[in-house]
């Protein structure tokens, strides 16, 4: 999804360098530092935080650093919606969600109605709370509810990257 955008950004004469851990070690139109040793890639993650223009982040650790350093940020792909990503500087592109029965976007209100009970165990006990569809935990509950999750497009993506600039 994102390698429109990255050939955007390389025609348009940035460098594009992936932080973060992931699978491949070679890349079109970016650097990647998954070559480099475990302690360079640490450090790296931080450091290219920090002298970045601005930075594109999923919904990963990694999207913390930006903020920390006062980077721009674009945050695509982003879910659940009450649990807001920190972003001073940048722009926030949620998720969708579709209803599966008429494929229509649901709006915030029907997002927000639509809850179910989710048990979670976390510090030894078992709990239990309502939860609006955009908090659900696993493709399971979105089915059972008849929601499909939508992600981004690749040209809300380079959009988003574009808007960002101007941070």
């Amino acid at each position: 999804q994102l390698q429109p955008a990255i050939d955007d950004l390389t025609q348009r004469k940035y460098t594009v360098v992936r932080a973060g851990y992931y699978d491949d070690t070679e890349g079109d139109g970016y650097y990647s530092i998954m070559k480099c040793s475990e302690d360079d890639r640490s450090f790296l993650d931080l450091f290219i935080q920090k002298v970045s223009s601005f930075s594109i982040c999923g919904d990963s650790g990694i999207a913390f650093i930006p903020w920390v350093f006062r980077t721009p940020i674009l945050y695509h792909n982003f879910i659940p919606m009450d649990e807001s990503p920190v972003v001073e500087k940048g722009v926030v592109l949620p998720k969708l969600l579709r209803r599966k029965s008429d494929e229509m976007i649901m709006s915030l209100e029907e997002i927000r109605c639509c809850k179910r009970r989710l048990v979670y165990f976390e510090r030894g006990k078992m709990h239990d709370k309502m939860a609006a569809s955009d908090s659900f935990q696993n493709q399971d509950q979105y089915d059972a509810e008849g929601i499909e999750v939508v992600n981004n497009t690749r040209e809300e993506i380079v959009n988003g990257v574009q808007e960002v600039e101007l941070y």
